[in-house]
């Protein structure tokens, strides 16, 4: 990231304005937030159409908004004038969260792919964590139907002149 010309103009941009902030972790060792987090059992709530409020306290999740609120205002100074900023984020519990912002106009591309070639794309993938859990196929397959309706839910609660639907072909 240090090499990139627009991430250090963002990264000097938090240093200019909040002196001292790390809870931005732009950088390779920063820790991710637990909420952004790939792993956990929380995640496991979340699939099954739990609430990120089932797992997170409320000083949290407000926290967790105000600081997202304060990054995309960062970048929209680096990059005055722009309309729109594109966050190719996966997490459909962050996607809630942000819905919830009166700070952020937040749209939604709803990309749907084919369920069966994500899952043979996944399945070619190598992961760390497989070598120690078995029945590779199962679990990828309960959790891949598991992520799909999470995400579904989440999208119902983008207002409709919000939204965009597409297709992707893997």
């Amino acid at each position: 990231m240090k090499d990139c010309e627009f991430w250090s103009q963002v990264k000097k941009n938090i240093d200019e304005n909040q002196p001292g902030i790390n809870s931005y972790n732009l950088s390779s060792s920063g820790v991710r937030e637990e909420l952004d987090r790939r792993g956990g059992v929380h995640k496991i709530g979340l699939f099954f159409g739990k609430s990120p409020i089932s797992f997170f306290s409320n000083s949290y999740l407000e926290n967790y908004k105000t600081k997202n609120e304060n990054f995309f205002k960062i970048i929209s100074k680096v990059v005055p004038g722009a309309r729109y900023l594109v966050d190719l984020s996966k997490s459909s519990e962050r996607l809630e969260v942000l819905l919830s912002s009166n700070e952020l106009d937040v749209f939604c591309i709803y990309l749907r792919r084919d369920p069966l070639k994500i899952f043979a794309s996944t399945m070619q993938r190598p992961k760390r964590t497989r070598k120690w859990f078995g029945f590779k196929a199962i679990r990828e397959a309960v959790w891949l139907k598991s992520r799909m309706k999470d995400m579904a839910r989440v999208f119902l609660k983008v207002p409709v002149d919000r939204e965009l639907i597409t297709w992707k072909d893997i």
